[in-house]
Order: structure tokens, then C-alpha cells, then sequence
């Protein structure tokens, strides 16, 4: 795959700038002696750094002139040096004791070789490294953004400061330019970084970077203006300016690099995920490095002393810890165990700063009070001041190491809080999942371990489940692993890795064997009262990187102890409310039968009285031929009536078994209405209901079982019916729609409630309705109705107030369903 030009063109351009950058630099004159302003405002020679100018100048001689110009501050003095090569002769005149001395002296190289050799192979580290994440995540925000400031900070490693005396004219100038361009982008990019790394924000301070590049524009503008005027016209006036103004400019760096951190740690603090915490871990590690390198023992001492606290090379090299961090964390976090790393850096960081800055405030207050400090003197206060900080070191260090275990890996803890939080908790706890997760909480709050897992054990399969996983491990060692141990030794409750655990009677140690000791640190079993096992508990190693002490093995334990007291209370009441439902369940199962057994009773004597009524009538003598037809139609009548029953019956019990069958073939549905309805024109008669039928114009053929919808005709008929207390009438109607054929029956009796219509398709339900209480039945009709047509893929509607009567739909598929004769 080709690279894109733009890959290649933005770095050469960048190298071709640091080469030039880098040479023009290395031709940066200097004196052979450091100076710097004495309280009295003077400049002084504070030390000689060329021999051959040893006997020349002397420590304490005061800067007057050079080459005839008033010298009055180490700016000034910098800006003639500036303008001049290496080798050059320069006149400088010194007060020495009162006396002006004229003394001429050779410029030497401003920058050494060790500086050279530090700084080249460092500023390249910065420019391939943002190079290789970019070209290894192109796609990722975090990688872009990363290569943009590794850019920038190339430039300002191999854009120290220069001669301005270069030709062309005006190439200084340029290349300053470059460089203040450079420095001002770097914090921009750092903190567009800081607001999508590791997660993007979602609410971003956007007036905040509209305004900071315009800022830093405007300083730069500014300030390339002024280095202009000073450098072109070698005007004192103008390069103090440019330096006021630079000092600004440094300061603002200095806040973005710290408004970026600070965005660093609310992102750390807001973040949900360990895994984030994790790579911001590396990013503050080496943000916070890098910007002290830069802050502390750079710009600050360069803002109020002219110089730094350390040379120039210790604070590269220590800034080159800042693109490596950043790599890392963006493309392999897990190269390294950053917790204990980081717990060790930070810890000690403070330790020695809180140390220098103890050491530096008694030094500078007996400093104050005594004006005059003799060598001797200064020796031993300083000796007394060391003692003193050995003293308080070790309570210092543990104070700090529970601050940084507290904020940033929590592995300090009230043993009675944590015991009442965890009961408070498990109270309210209704399930076994709701106790794993109480418990997981409880112990990732107090010990921040690396991952762990919580298995529940059942005794009916005699197997753990797993009920809590947290960043588990593919190659650790699972329950079915450990389940020796607890058959061997039932009443150990705590087996340990002792490299992760500390050593103790009552613990246990794991298994020698590398497969099973892999990753775990300890294992919790829990028990019951009778010591039989209830579930499992598996952790790694502390994050901290510290070991598990016996005061935490001790919380565990009693911690075990209240989640194995809330387990068994949660299996007693699921027991109880089993057995309670069961109960229930078997109640109501009983009286449905009982009801059932009465319903089917009373329905099969009444038409068995009247056929066995007109049975004998039809046996008495001189019975006209119309007495004779009445009576037979009477008991053709209850004898369909009572068919229909037994089918229904009958049916109801096909489905339960599973048995019924259906056999579909082409059917005309109002013929086969018509042909049913024949069978209720008896019931019609004695029941005088007047029946209204609408039926499609057009005959209606579907595919489907002719005796199932004869059933389903003869149920909703017979339902319609029966709960038409006082409006004896029905319609019926068939139709077809969007390729459904339906059939709808319609009565108006007492109605059904909208919170029962779900219900009463169950087997043996009777509404709650006191009128429909009082009329007998089997409740098996409708649930026989539902299974015909769901075995015919049609659906069923329903339209019902109470008093207003009920209108049932049934919509079956025109074209041939699957064939159903399968069992169902």
C-alpha cells in the first residue's frame, strides 16, 4: 500500500526545519563565564567555564561595557553575543573593586557537545515516535493529535535559541518565528488531546479553544515583531520588551500544560471503565514528569532567574519520558504494570518534593534572621536541617503513600465502616445475582484488585455458577479447577498465592501447580452453618502491586460470613414461596376441577333430562303426526347440543395430550356457517333469539380444518348465547381483508372487562363478574377456539364493554397455511 504524500511531506518538512534549526544554533556565541544580577542590580561573573579565560576574569567582577555599549542586564548582554560568531574578539570592560578594567576575550560555542549529542538523538525519539502511532492507529483521533504535538515538540528541541546575524537577512527572524510558532502550537494540540483521550468528552469548553489559538497567535505575531525591531536594529529597548513579553509567553505555556493535565484527572476521576483509568495512569505519569522537567526546573527559574535550575540536557532528557508514556498508553498500556509504577512514582515525587521544598524554606528563613552566615555555620544548619528530615521521612512517606492509595487505588479502609456498609447492602438484597454484586462492590471499593469472579454453587447439579465476572483472565483457572479444594478440606474457608498474600496460619496456600496458582491471589469459599459450600469467591493481585494483608484476609471472611448468612435466607424464602405458590397452584387447580366437574355435570343432565322427557313423551299413545315431529326435533335438538359439548370436551383434551390433529382441505366458509347454524335452530327457537347474518356477497374459500371450524362456530355461537341475558340477539358476519377471510360474531350481553379480555382464553377461567359467576360452563369453549386458530396461523380480536355486549373476530389466511396435521 502506497503512502500518502501528505505522510511524507509534513515530517521531511519538519526535519528539513530541525536540521537548519540545529545548525544555525550550533553557531551560537557565547562568553567563556556565566553571569547573573546581584540584589545591587549589577552584572556579575558568577564562574569561569574556559580555562584560557581563568586568569583573565575573576568570580565578582561586574559587566560595565561591551565593545563601548552600557551593559545593565543579562539580556542586554545576550542580545550583543547574539549578533556576534564564535571566535569573534569582544572588548568587555569590568568593575573590579572599584577599578574598570578593559579586557579583551574570544567568543566560545554557546552550546557544548554533550548538549549536541543529547539533544539530536532525543529530538528525533520525539518525531519517530509520533510517527510510528500514527502510522499504526491513522484512524484514531488520540494517534492524530499525538503526532501533530510530537511535531511541534521537534521543532522546539532542535529550535534552541540562535544568532541573528545570519544571511539572508531576515532568515533569524524567520526561523524564530518557526520556533515561537512551534511552542505556542504544542499546549493548543496537548489540550484537544487531553478532551478525546481515553474517551472523547461530551461536553467540550469550545469558547475555550476558540480563544487560546487566537491568543497564542496574537503572542506570536507579537513577539516575532519585537525580536525583529531588536535583532534588525540591535535595540536594547526592544529586546527587553520581546523578553517581558516572552516571559509572558512561557507563562501561558506553563498554564495550558497545566489546564491539560487538570482535564488528565477529571477524565481519570470521571472514568467508568478500569481499563481508561489505566492508560490515563501512564499519561499522567509522564505529563506530570515531563511538566515538571519544564515548569519547575525550567520556565519559572528562567522567568525569575534568567537560568534553570538544572541545565538545559538534564531537562530534555527527562522530557523524553513524555512521548514515551503517550505511546504507550495509546497503543500497548498493558506493556508494563503502570499501578505499581505509578503508586512508586507519585509517592516518591512528593516525598522529594515535599523534602526540598521543607529544605528551602528552613534554609531561607535562618537565612533571613541570620544576615551574616559563616561557612561553618551554613554547614552545620544544614546538617541539623538533613537529621530533621531523616526523622520525619518515614512518617512522611506513609502519610503520603496513604494519600496516594486513598485517591488513586483505595487500599485503605475502616474495617467496622466497610462491615456495616456491606450488611446495609445485602439487606436490601432479594436474589443471588443482587448479593454477588453487593459483595463484588464492597471488594473492589476496599481492595481494588485486578479482576475477580464470584460463582454461586448448586446442589442440584453440583456445579458453581458464575454470578459476578470482572475483567476474568481467558487462561485463569476455573471452579471446576478448584474443586478439589474444598472437597478435601471442607472447612478451609481461605486458600492463597502466598506471592500475593501474606502468610498465615489459617490460610491456606494454593496448590503448587503453575496452571492453577496463574493470575489468582486468593480464593473465598463460602459455607453455610453446616459447613456445606455455598458459592466461591476468586481474585487477583491488589493493583496497588501490594500484598494482601491478614487484616484484609480478615474482612473477607467476614464479609463471607454476612453474604453466606444473606445466601441462605434468600434460598429459605424462595423455598418458602415456592411451596407457597405450590400450594396455591394446587388449590386453584382443585377447585377448577371441582367447578369443572360441577360446570360439565349440570350441562350434560340438561339436555339428557329433556331427551330422556320427550323419549317417554313420544312413547304415549294417540300422538298426532305434529306432536310426534315436535317431540323429535326437541331431542335431535339437545342431542346436538350435547355433541357439541362432548367435542368440546373431548377437543380440550386432544390439546392437552397433544394429540389433535387437524386436516386442512378447501373450504367455503359461508356454506359451512350455514350448515352449523342448522344445529342451533332448535336452541334459536327456545331461547327465542333472533339471529341476523351477513355474509360476504361473494363466496369465501380458505384452506383450513372444516371440523375445527364447525368447533370454533359452536363455541362462539354458544358463548354469544349464553351470556345474552336480556337482548336475545346476534349477528354474524364473513367477509374478507388484506387476504384474511374472517368471521365475526356479535351479541349483546353483559360484556366483558378490559383487564379480563387476556384471560379468558385460559382453560377453566370464569370472569369475575357477578352475572357471568351465576351461569354455568365449562371455561374450556374459548381456550379450544384459540388452539384452532393458532394452529390455522390466524388471530383473533376482541371488542367488549360491560353491558354493551362482546363482538369476537377470527382472522384466518385465504391461501393455504402449512399443513397442521402434525400434532399440536
Amino acid at each position: 500500500m502506497k503512502t500518502p504524500v501528505k505522510h511524507i511531506f509534513l515530517p521531511l518538512t519538519i526535519i528539513i526545519l530541525s536540521l537548519t534549526g540545529t545548525i544555525t544554533s550550533l553557531n551560537r556565541a557565547s562568553l567563556p563565564f556565566k553571569v547573573s544580577t546581584e540584589n545591587n542590580h549589577k552584572l556579575a561573573i558568577i564562574s569561569i567555564t574556559e580555562e584560557s579565560a581563568a586568569g583573565e576574569f575573576l568570580i565578582g567582577d561586574v559587566i560595565i561595557e561591551y565593545h563601548g555599549q552600557k551593559i545593565d542586564s543579562h539580556k542586554s548582554l545576550e542580545l550583543m553575543t547574539d549578533g556576534e560568531n564564535i571566535g569573534d574578539s569582544a572588548l568587555i570592560v569590568v568593575n573590579r573593586q572599584g577599578k574598570e578594567i578593559s579586557i579583551r576575550t574570544t567568543l566560545i560555542p554557546f552550546y557544548s557537545l554533550r548538549y549536541q549529542i543529547i539533544t539530536i538523538p532525543f529530538g528525533m525519539l520525539f518525531l519517530l515516535l509520533g510517527i510510528f502511532v500514527n502510522r499504526r492507529q491513522p484512524h484514531k483521533k488520540e494517534a492524530r493529535y499525538f503526532y501533530y504535538a510530537m511535531l511541534s515538540i521537534t521543532v522546539m528541541y532542535f529550535f534552541p535559541w540562535r544568532p541573528y546575524n545570519l544571511n539572508p537577512v531576515g532568515l533569524a527572524q524567520f526561523l524564530q518565528f518557526v520556533y515561537l510558532s512551534a511552542y505556542a502550537a504544542t499546549p493548543v494540540v496537548f489540550l484537544h488531546f487531553a478532551t478525546i483521550f481515553p474517551q472523547e468528552k461530551k461536553r467540550k469548553p469550545r469558547t475555550l479553544f476558540f480563544i487560546v489559538p487566537i491568543y497564542f497567535s496574537l503572542f506570536v505575531i507579537w513577539l516575532n515583531i519585537a525580536y525583529a525591531i531588536a535583532t534588525l536594529h540591535s535595540s536594547f529597548l526592544w529586546y527587553q520588551r520581546f523578553s517581558f513579553w516572552f516571559n509572558g509567553f512561557r507563562a501561558s505555556f506553563s498554564l495550558c500544560l497545566l489546564l491539560a493535565l487538570g482535564l488528565f484527572f477529571h477524565s481519570y476521576f470521571k472514568a467508568r471503565e478500569e481499563e481508561d483509568r489505566r492508560k490515563l495512569r501512564w499519561i499522567l505519569l509522564g505529563f506530570a514528569i515531563g511538566s515538571f522537567a519544564i515548569i519547575f526546573l525550567w520556565t519559572i527559574p528562567q522567568i525569575i532567574m534568567s537560568h534553570g535550575l538544572v541545565s538545559e540536557e538534564i531537562v530534555l532528557l527527562i522530557c523524553a519520558i513524555v512521548p514515551v508514556n503517550f505511546a504507550i498508553s495509546i497503543l500497548r498500556h498493558h506493556i508494563l504494570d503502570i499501578d505499581v509504577i505509578f503508586n512508586r512514582s507519585v509517592v516518591y515525587t512528593l516525598i522529594l518534593f515535599v523534602i526540598a521544598a521543607i529544605y528551602a524554606l528552613a534554609i531561607g528563613t535562618l537565612a533571613f534572621f541570620v544576615t551574616t552566615m559563616t561557612v561553618q555555620l551554613s554547614i552545620v544548619l544544614s546538617a541539623v536541617i538533613a537529621v530533621g528530615i531523616a526523622i520525619i521521612f518515614e512518617p512522611l512517606r506513609k502519610k503520603i503513600q496513604h494519600f496516594v492509595d486513598k485517591t488513586f487505588f483505595r487500599v485503605r479502609y475502616d474495617y467496622r465502616e466497610a462491615t456495616v456498609a456491606l450488611g446495609e447492602k445485602l439487606k436490601q438484597c432479594l436474589t443471588i445475582t443482587e448479593t454477588g454484586t453487593a459483595l463484588w462492590q464492597h471488594i473492589e471499593s476496599t481492595f481494588l484488585p485486578e479482576f475477580g469472579a464470584i460463582y454461586f454453587f448448586k446442589k442440584q447439579t453440583q456445579k458453581f455458577e458464575l454470578i459476578i465476572a470482572h475483567h476474568l483472565p481467558e487462561q485463569v483457572a476455573g471452579p471446576e479447577e478448584w474443586q478439589s479444594l474444598f472437597s478435601h478440606s471442607p472447612q478451609t474457608q481461605v486458600f492463597a498465592h502466598c506471592r500475593f498474600v501474606e502468610n498465615h496460619s489459617e490460610i491456606m496456600e494454593l496448590p503448587r501447580n503453575e496452571n492453577l496458582q496463574r493470575k489468582t491471589a486468593l480464593l473465598l469459599f463460602l459455607h453455610d452453618e453446616k459447613k456445606e459450600i455455598l458459592g466461591m469467591v476468586q481474585l487477583g493481585p491488589k493493583k496497588s502491586g501490594f500484598r494482601f494483608s491478614i487484616e484484609d484476609v480478615d474482612l473477607l471472611r467476614a464479609s463471607a460470613t454476612q453474604v453466606a448468612q444473606t445466601v441462605e435466607r434468600i434460598v429459605l424464602q424462595q423455598e418458602l414461596f415456592y411451596e407457597k405458590a405450590l400450594a396455591q397452584q394446587l388449590d386453584e387447580l382443585s377447585k377448577a376441577k371441582s367447578q369443572f366437574i360441577s360446570s360439565v355435570t349440570h350441562e350434560l343432565k340438561t339436555p339428557l333430562t329433556s331427551i330422556k322427557m320427550f323419549a317417554e313423551l313420544l312413547g304415549a299413545k294417540n300422538l298426532s303426526e305434529e306432536k310426534i315431529k315436535e317431540y323429535s326435533t326437541i331431542i335431535e335438538g339437545e342431542a346436538d347440543r350435547l355433541n357439541r359439548l362432548i367435542s368440546t370436551v373431548l377437543d380440550f383434551a386432544k390439546i392437552e395430550r397433544g394429540t389433535k390433529v387437524f386436516n386442512f382441505q378447501q373450504v367455503e366458509l359461508n356454506e359451512l356457517i350455514r350448515t352449523t347454524l342448522l344445529l342451533f335452530a332448535y336452541i334459536f327457537k327456545m331461547e327465542n333469539f333472533a339471529v341476523q347474518v351477513d355474509f360476504a356477497s361473494q363466496n369465501v374459500h380458505l384452506s383450513a380444518d372444516p371440523d375445527g371450524l364447525v368447533q370454533i362456530v359452536n363455541n362462539l355461537v354458544a358463548n354469544a348465547m349464553k351470556y345474552s341475558l336480556e337482548s336475545r340477539s346476534l349477528r354474524i358476519a364473513t367477509g374478507e381483508i388484506n387476504g384474511y377471510a374472517f368471521l365475526e360474531v356479535e351479541d349483546q350481553g353483559i360484556g366483558i372487562a378490559e383487564e379480563e379480555l387476556e384471560k379468558i382464553f385460559q382453560p377453566f377461567y370464569r370472569a369475575q363478574n357477578k352475572q357471568a359467576q351465576r351461569i354455568s360452563g365449562a371455561g374450556l369453549g374459548l381456550q379450544v377456539v384459540k388452539n384452532i386458530v393458532d394452529a390455522h396461523n390466524g388471530r383473533i380480536e376482541i371488542k367488549s364493554k360491560p353491558g354493551k355486549g362482546s363482538t369476537f373476530t377470527i382472522f384466518l389466511p385465504m391461501e393455504a397455511a402449512i399443513e397442521k396435521n402434525s400434532h399440536n
